[in-house]
């Protein structure tokens, strides 16, 4: 974030979808994969919330989701040359689902809070 301009002041990020909330399954379904949760459990989905937010652009430093995942398995696996590229191809910014476009933000203040409602499980699949 740092080199994009945005200080963390040596905290990590908070990590953002940068899509408006449809309030449907995507949302739910992507917990089920990144948080590990089961969606046949509804038990472990109360612990979490889904805020919306609105953040200045300036403090908002956009990449790439499946290109950061490319990063992230380049960098595990010991691969050779793992630079992050953080271009978003076009097809991702007009993506009906919006799900390949990723935000990280270096705070989480109060005031960005528009609403706040409770993560459920997904209805199915």
């Amino acid at each position: 974030m740092e080199s994009r301009g945005v200080s963390c002041a040596g905290r990590p990020p908070f990590w953002a979808w940068a899509a408006p909330d449809t309030a449907d399954d995507r949302v739910a379904w992507t917990a089920v994969l990144l948080l590990g949760l089961d969606a046949d459990d509804p038990g472990p989905f109360a612990g979490y919330r889904v805020l919306d937010l609105e953040i200045a652009d300036e403090l908002v430093v956009l990449s790439s989701y499946p290109r950061w995942n490319t990063f992230l398995h380049d960098v595990l696996m010991g691969e050779e040359s793992a630079a992050m590229d953080w271009s978003i191809d076009a097809d991702e910014f007009h993506d009906p689902d919006q799900m390949g476009v990723q935000a990280c933000v270096p705070r989480l203040r109060a005031d960005w809070v528009l609403g706040c409602r409770p993560l459920t499980a997904p209805l199915g699949d």
